[in-house]
């Protein structure tokens, strides 16, 4: 345990003030810290060790050893220790790099609760939150210490506190109704249930007499960031909190293209884009930003649930006119990825995988006779979509195909959109000539993983 002088184990204010100590330093260099073991100093185990970080900072710095149950680590005070690693943006700014893992959801217990007896808010209402800027090829002690705050749910914006519970009752009905197996991140917008095993051939009892990977509550990435550096130049949908005690967020955003349902392009602009260029980028998303009632780039919303949004035009067969995209894959990277956390070996989670987990929202527009008449599209549907379990089977089977074909010099030949139902890989390059290095041919253009614009029809059909 730490002298007594350091901080009072049952105050929340002081483990706060304890931890801003830890600001503008690392933790080879603050001042009481306990004598930190080698294998953390030593080139090869201080970089690799996974949770070393969150090890160090409870036993050497706070002097806690925290059981593995319910409880938050000090118990005395109702306040947990968590650490989480901080990316440096292109734009200089920092944001989260990463969800916060929270606790490990026992399917059987949980199912009990309601929201305020909750193992989830017991252990997590008061967090002692400490984030470092991750360094590749840096040890875990020389990470630069950024922030150390205690985050109280209570002390959260009202609307932030009414999703968070909406989330916890989704994923714990989901649970109650004998589908914990089926279970995913996109079910919700800031409170996910994230797999968390050793491996992959883990499984944990749920009602229903199934068996189910186990989960771990967790805050969502955008959320995270959100809450380390506020949220800049965005805008919320919501802006009554009052509304969402009438119902949830989805149907409140959705209820908001209501009046402009059936309505062509260029009616919607009169009323509220009269402003825009239909041929500007991203005419369509602006547009839908506009029915929203949001001028910002950003929606506070959105960004806080890792929300992407798609603006879709259908033909008169009612296919959209294309397959969905997702950023370029770097081939060396992506031969070395896991599908996700339970898997064994080194390597990054599969960054498909990733994306696929988040929550969309379809802003769906029907074309005319002339699919280029912008104006004389009219607004058809809007809905949110998250990946259905099935679906991440087939997505699966092509990121494998994909990185057994590179592995094994077939780069130009990957999965095709006639070889899978859900997804296919083709180029996602400027030209010809923007390519990348591969494994065993060359430099080869870019590519990218897509879903189907047929499969993506049968969603918004359905």
């Amino acid at each position: 345990m730490p002298l007594p002088e350091t901080y009072r184990i049952s105050s929340p204010a002081s483990i706060e003030k304890y931890g801003k100590r830890l600001i503008g330093k690392t933790l080879r260099e603050v001042q009481g810290i306990q004598k930190i073991p080698k294998k953390y100093l030593a080139t090869e185990q201080g970089m690799k060790t996974k949770g070393a970080f969150g090890g160090i900072l409870e036993e050497f710095y706070y002097g806690i050893k925290p059981p593995n149950d319910s409880n938050p680590d000090f118990l005395k005070a109702g306040v947990e220790l968590k650490s989480t690693p901080l990316k440096r943006l292109k734009n200089g700014n920092l944001s989260a790099k990463e969800r916060l893992v929270l606790n490990i959801i026992n399917y059987n217990n949980e199912s009990k609760h309601n929201f305020a007896s909750s193992t989830f808010l017991k252990k997590n209402a008061n967090i002692m939150l400490v984030a470092y800027l991750h360094e590749q090829q840096q040890l875990v002690v020389d990470y630069l210490i950024k922030v150390a705050e205690l985050i109280s749910l209570e002390k959260l914006s009202q609307a932030d506190q009414i999703i968070i519970k909406r989330d916890w009752e989704k994923i714990i009905n989901k649970i109650r109704a004998g589908h914990a197996d089926e279970l995913s991140e996109g079910d919700t917008l800031y409170l996910g249930a994230c797999t968390k095993a050793a491996n992959s051939k883990v499984f944990r009892d749920a009602p229903g007499n199934i068996r189910a990977k186990p989960r771990a509550f967790s805050f969502k990435q955008g959320f995270m960031t959100t809450l380390l550096n506020g949220l800049m130049d965005a805008e919320p949908v919501i802006k009554n909190t009052a509304e969402l005690q009438r119902t949830d967020f989805e149907t409140l955003v959705e209820e908001r293209f209501g009046p402009f349902l059936g309505s062509s392009v260029a009616e919607i602009r009169k009323r509220v884009g009269h402003d825009l260029d239909p041929e500007a980028k991203g005419f369509f998303a602006l547009l839908a930003r506009r029915m929203m009632g949001v001028k910002h780039q950003k929606i506070e919303e959105f960004e806080k649930a890792d929300v992407t949004m798609k603006a879709i035009r259908v033909g008169v067969n009612g296919v959209p006119r294309e397959d969905i995209s997702f950023p370029y894959f770097s081939y060396m990277n992506l031969i070395h990825e896991k599908w996700d956390e339970t898997e064994r070996g080194a390597g990054n989670p599969s960054r498909i995988k990733a994306a696929l987990e988040k929550k969309f929202f379809f802003v769906v527009f029907q074309c005319g006779d002339d699919p280029n008449d912008i104006d004389a599209m009219w607004l058809k549907k809007v809905m949110f979509w998250n990946m259905p379990t099935k679906d991440f089977v087939e997505v699966k089977k092509v990121w494998q195909e994909t990185i057994k074909r590179i592995k094994s010099g077939k780069a130009d030949k990957l999965p095709r959109l006639t070889e899978n139902n859900v997804a296919h890989v083709r180029p996602h390059a400027k030209n010809g000539s923007d390519k990348i290095e591969t494994p065993h041919n060359g430099l080869q253009v870019k590519k990218s993983f897509w879903l189907n614009k047929r499969y993506i029809g049968q969603i918004i059909k359905n």
